[in-house]
């Protein structure tokens, strides 16, 4: 009984115990955690900043107070002000004036325009923290009062101009109902002057942030300055505000009308910042001493485009490496918050306690990414444990208004619909157009500069010429603006598509820059003292002193809109290549590294050419730092071993300031001394020309002949195609012997004597000079057709120069003639037959002073045009096919593809065998004058000003990639003088951009895998365009407007075994 007793009591002693753990473990588990329990915002120490109200405007020379209460269970220690990301006061308290209760109004004068993010932040004796909510406010332009005064009857504004020395317009400003200054007063009329605005005493200016503005009124053709708005003040005070002896009456007239609006207005929704009684106190929450508070710590914020990273500063006095006991500063975690544009702070997200270094290294390395970003954005980040939340710093950051956007709603970010500029200063417009110009001018708080039109006069930029507008190097161009690195500017764009005017819109932005300029006065004070100079950002180095005696004064600036830390300047032989300063830079000569001044947003150096370019010794550091593992700090005396003193040359020069905040970080322009060579090309967009289009343009499909590509085994291989010898039959391969495996029965010839008297099939020497030949060709034929045309052609040098320069207008060559013969022999020599006599004739006209010409009366026009047209296209035919033939035409070449030289018979008529050689494309363009009144007003003296450009593009996939870019160098052709309504066909060679990528027209694209990557089975675009000359332009030839052009688009052969040459 008593075992079973004992048994029922420990059954039920342990069901208890269990039922006991279950409780536990399940409150254990589902018990909240600290960062669950505490609530937003749940500091220690309650600071509330009560004026000035959010969203409130001021005048930047007004003083705004800024009213402060601050409670705590323990003495204040230190109370610090935040304007715009800068610690602008602190104030601390010794043991004798610290209270547990702070109650004062501040004073701050902005001194510039824009937007201000003002935080509060407090420290107590015991270490914990608190932070206001941060209030925005907007800086306009100063503001002026007005004073009332009597004036005895006789007098009038002029009068009153002249005895107070006032301008005219200012004072009818004050008096808008006078509208005749010369109209007397009544007697004992009152009128008001204007006072003259409070002066700026604020020595700490904060640069502003961009006031965000969606949109505003399109500026007109032109902008007059108009005088400044002045506000009426009451110079009574109300009897509630005492009168603060730091403030003069002036300035506490001129901020009445602002304590009305902005500090006794309803506070920001978005603020907490509810104005308190002064002589109420408010009890802060009670916490546990038992506890020590979290050591605040360092905000650490920077961005990069739309995304920012938050990290904790790791200092000496939070982790010290040294001392492992240092890791435990009492923080159960840490809470990040974030403001957008002023409103309130929200937890966005928290961070585990740090239990070791690794974990210091991830807050301090890796952070926080908040990515997506827009407005105004501030954060801190709060260490936390159960007695409260210990803020630390606020950062704050303006990102880029027109790039960072406001998701819609929808969810995702706004596609851009609206002009934006990009990262690199480029303008970005949302569609396209065919011409462009806008307005510009440069904003002031709330006035503007008078606008001016970009480019002058009535000129239009180029959009679809793929330059984009830098605003960045634009500016650099204009003398009242590439001073200032920080610049308000609007813009009103225009433009035509379409033939229709369209108003692209208009825009506001605030640019932060990096400046870069060099005095273009030699030697020390040459711009800084008394020696004249100007800060330019390209100059001419003198030419009256020895170079190696020269130095010149360099100047760079950047924003103030974060604390520079350093600044580093390189100077190169060559132009930079990107904005990277280890891989973008080409021969570099010199450079160095400096730390910023705190604060300090410029600085000049003085460069010693001498020091710099020919400094004694014998060569070292690797030829143009090559090799050199830090390029920081760099300089090589490799310049004096390739320019010697009094040659010419060009150096580059460019600085990189770094921000604090480095998504602010930016390269400065390229700043050029030359000296004995020629200014650089502009790198804004092309103008366009103001000649009218004088031609259509139409691309002849059937002529178009692709290039062939050499295959060794097949090198020098052609196919017949006539044989009058009976040699050969037409359509048979016919190659080149290997060395030594044929007979030489040329031997002891002359190798042209032997190719004139059809004595040989093969050659030891050939013509190594096809040009040459070509040239000697042209003449002879041209001698013929001279012949043809009679006595007075054929007698005259200028009528063989007419038909000799009808042959270059046929085929059109940089290296050579076509080797493929076209499918339209026909339609190219009836057209140049047709030019060459008509032309023969106006010629004799002219100087005959004729009106009858004797090439009409000797010559039956249409038999001598097909006399003409026949004998052209048997010379081009024979032409082509000596040209066909590489192992005749480059013996040389023959030599190292191990096979004999030959030579064909020239009446022979071959084409290259696929793989025989490589050729270039070949294509011919059908140019018609227009009957247009603008095509009829061109003078012959004009036509050097036109031509015709064709180029080809290719589309392809390569190894699983999108390919694209340029297949042919830009074939550029010299138009003919042609009579309105008539056409002419000319034909041009297409080289492709294997043989040289920096040809023109050979840049750009995305291929990397060489040209046959490109061509075989892309898909091909071919543009045929009329071009005008452009005076002062970056490009000297642009397409005219509405000018002739033609496209056509083509598939190219799928490899080299189905190119069939000849065929297109």
């Amino acid at each position: 009984m008593g075992r079973r007793t004992f048994i029922i009591i420990f059954s039920i002693f342990g069901f208890l115990l269990l039922a006991e753990t279950i409780i536990f473990l399940s409150f254990f588990f589902h018990a909240p955690k600290i960062s669950d329990e505490i609530e937003p915002g749940s500091h220690a120490v309650h600071v509330g900043l009560y004026t000035p109200s959010g969203n409130s405007e001021w005048p930047l020379n007004s003083h705004i107070p800024l009213s402060i209460k601050i409670d705590s269970n323990n003495p204040i220690q230190i109370i610090e002000l935040y304007i715009n990301n800068t610690l602008f006061e602190s104030r601390s308290f010794t043991p004798e004036t610290q209270s547990t209760t702070f109650y004062d109004t501040w004073h701050w004068q902005p001194g510039a325009t824009g937007q201000f993010i003002i935080i509060v932040h407090a420290t107590d004796t015991a270490g914990f923290t608190g932070i206001s909510q941060p209030v925005v406010i907007s800086a306009t332009d100063g503001s002026s009062s007005l004073s009332p005064i009597t004036l005895p009857s006789g007098q009038n504004l002029l009068d009153l101009s002249e005895n107070l020395g006032l301008q005219l317009e200012a004072i009818q400003a004050a008096n808008p109902r006078f509208t005749d200054p010369s109209m007397v007063f009544p007697e004992d009329e009152t009128v008001y002057i204007p006072n003259s605005p409070d002066p700026i005493t604020n020595q700490k200016i904060i640069q502003g942030f961009l006031i965000p503005e969606v949109e505003f009124a399109p500026l007109p053709d032109f902008a007059i300055d108009s005088p400044p708005t002045i506000e009426l003040v009451n110079p009574k005070l109300p009897e509630t505000m005492e009168e603060d002896s730091n403030i003069s009456p002036i300035t506490q007239n001129q901020n009445f009308q602002y304590w009305l609006k902005n500090v006794l207005s309803d506070s920001n929704d978005a603020s907490d910042n509810t104005a308190p009684d002064p002589s109420a106190t408010e009890e802060p929450q009670k916490e546990s001493s038992s506890i020590f508070p979290p050591t605040p710590p360092v905000t650490k914020a920077d961005f990069s485009g739309c995304d920012v990273k938050i990290t904790l500063q790791n200092t000496a006095a939070y982790y010290d490496p040294i001392d492992p006991l240092a890791i435990n500063k009492n923080e159960d975690g840490f809470f990040i918050y974030r403001s957008r544009d002023g409103g309130k702070f929200e937890r966005i997200t928290s961070w585990s306690k740090i239990e070791d270094f690794k974990d210091v290294d991830a807050f301090t390395y890796t952070g926080y990414s908040d990515t997506n970003q827009y407005g105004v954005v501030t954060y801190y980040i709060a260490s936390f444990n159960s007695t409260a939340e210990v803020p630390g710093n606020p950062v704050s950051i303006p990102l880029n208004p027109s790039t960072c956007k406001k998701p819609s709603r929808a969810g995702g970010s706004s596609p851009f619909s609206e002009t934006y500029l990009d990262d690199e200063g480029n303008l970005v417009l949302p569609f396209s157009l065919d011409l462009a110009y806008f307005y510009i001018q440069q904003v002031k708080g709330n006035s503007r500069t008078q606008a001016w039109r970009v480019p002058e006069g009535n000129r239009y930029f180029l959009p679809e010429s793929g330059v984009k507008f830098n605003l960045y190097h634009y500016l650099d161009t204009v003398p009242a603006l590439r001073m200032d690195p920080d610049l308000e500017i609007e813009l009103d764009l225009w433009g035509w598509s379409g033939g229709a005017l369209v108003h692209a819109g208009t825009y506001k932005l605030s640019l932060q820059r990096s400046i870069l300029l060099i005095c273009s006065v030699e030697g020390e004070g040459g711009c800084t003292g008394n020696g004249g100079g100007e800060w330019l950002p390209e100059i001419n180095l003198s030419t009256s002193k020895p170079i190696n005696e020269q130095a010149y004064e360099v100047m760079w600036r950047a924003s103030s809109i974060s604390p520079i830390k350093d600044v580093c300047i390189q100077l190169a032989y060559n132009p930079y290549l990107s904005e990277d300063w280890w891989s973008g830079i080409s021969m570099p000569i010199y450079s160095f590294c400096t730390n910023s001044k705190k604060a300090d947003n410029t600085g000049i150096y003085l460069y010693e050419l001498g020091y710099i370019l020919y400094p004694s010794g014998g060569k070292n550091a690797g030829q143009w730092g090559v090799g050199m593992s830090n390029i920081m700090n760099f300089d090589s005396n490799w310049f004096q071993y390739e320019v010697a003193i009094g040659e010419p040359f060009t150096l580059f020069m460019r600085a990189y300031p770094r921000h604090e905040l480095s998504g602010f970080n930016r390269y400065t322009n390229i700043g050029v001394m030359h000296y004995n060579t020629e200014a650089q090309p502009s790198e804004l967009p092309p103008l366009a020309s103001n000649l009218s289009s004088i031609v259509t343009v139409d691309i002849l499909e059937d002529t178009y002949v692709p290039p062939n590509f050499e295959v060794m085994a097949d090198w020098g291989c052609v196919i017949i195609e006539e044989d009058p010898t009976g040699t050969f039959q037409p359509g048979q391969k016919v190659c080149p012997p290997l060395v030594g495996e044929s007979k030489d029965d040329c031997a002891g010839k002359n190798a042209f004597h032997c190719l004139a008297d059809a004595m040989y099939d093969q050659a030891m020497d050939a013509y190594d000079q096809m040009l040459w030949v070509w040239d000697l060709w042209k003449t002879e034929i041209a001698k013929w057709l001279s012949a043809t045309l009679g006595p007075w052609c054929y007698n005259s040098q200028e009528c063989r120069d007419l038909n000799k320069k009808a042959l270059e207008y046929i085929i059109q060559y940089y290296t050579g003639i076509p080797a493929n013969p076209p499918s339209s022999d026909e339609l190219i020599a009836e057209s140049a037959a047709d030019w060459i006599v008509n032309s023969a004739i106006e010629m004799e006209k002219y100087y005959t002073e004729q009106d009858v010409s004797a090439i009409e009366a000797l010559c039956e026009i249409e038999k001598c045009k097909e006399k003409i047209k026949e004998k052209l296209k048997e010379e081009l035919k024979t032409q082509r096919s000596q040209a066909s033939q590489p192992a005749c035409t480059s013996s040389y070449q023959a030599y190292f593809m191990g096979k004999e030289p030959m030579c064909l018979n020239p009446s022979i008529i071959v084409h290259p065998a696929p793989g025989g050689g490589n050729y270039p494309a070949m294509v011919g363009v059908k140019i018609t004058r227009k009957v247009d009144f603008a095509s009829l007003g061109v003078q012959k003296s004009d036509l050097d000003k036109y031509m015709v450009d064709i180029t080809v593009t290719a589309e392809n996939t390569f190894n699983n990639d999108a390919i694209s870019g340029p297949l042919y160098y830009t074939a550029r052709l010299n138009l003919p003088w042609i009579e309105p309504g008539e056409s002419f066909v000319m034909t041009t060679v297409l080289l492709p951009c294997s043989y040289d990528l920096k040809m023109p027209g050979c840049t750009g694209g995305t291929n990397y895998y060489g040209f046959e990557a490109l061509y075989f089975d892309a898909s091909s675009t071919m543009k045929a365009v009329e071009m005008c000359y452009s005076t002062d332009s970056s490009w000297a030839w642009v397409p005219c407007t509405n000018g002739g052009s033609d496209t056509w688009s083509f598939k190219n052969p799928p490899d080299k075994s189905t190119l069939e040459v000849g065929q297109p």
